[in-house]
């Protein structure tokens, strides 16, 4: 099974909910979720290959610091994810090996979202809900 996820209705932000087998798998549909505000992903090439890793003292700071990597890696470097795998090569740290593209690649960026936020957040391994600042 692959985990899943549904954006949710909210006043003024964005607010998905991922469900999953298992912390990783709920973490992917998360990230992916975060990525379906800003982008098509069926429209994304696949050209590219990179790592963004994060690092947290909880499950919840682990879960936003890695969301708001990827954030930066748009808004810095331009890079766009068409699909990722998520890993935890030691406790307290995550990593997705992404695979995409970049907006030069003539990825439409459809709503920007500046950033996850701990609002209400819920994380368990099998279920999580974050707010997005847009």
């Amino acid at each position: 099974m692959t985990g899943k996820y549904i954006i949710l209705d909210h006043q003024a932000d964005a607010r998905i909910r991922a469900e999953g087998q298992d912390f990783a798998e709920t973490l992917r549909a998360l990230c992916l979720g975060m990525w379906s505000l800003m982008i098509d992903a069926e429209a994304v090439p696949d050209k590219e290959r990179w790592e963004v890793a994060a690092e947290g003292d909880d499950e919840e700071e682990l879960v936003v610091k890695l969301l708001n990597e990827h954030l930066y890696r748009l808004s810095g470097e331009g890079l766009v994810v068409k699909d990722l795998l998520v890993m935890f090569p030691a406790p307290g740290s995550v990593l997705t090996r992404c695979r995409g593209a970049t907006v030069r690649d003539g990825v439409d960026i459809l709503r920007e979202v500046k950033a996850a936020t701990y609002n209400d957040i819920l994380i368990t391994p099998t279920l999580m809900e974050v707010t997005f600042d847009l």
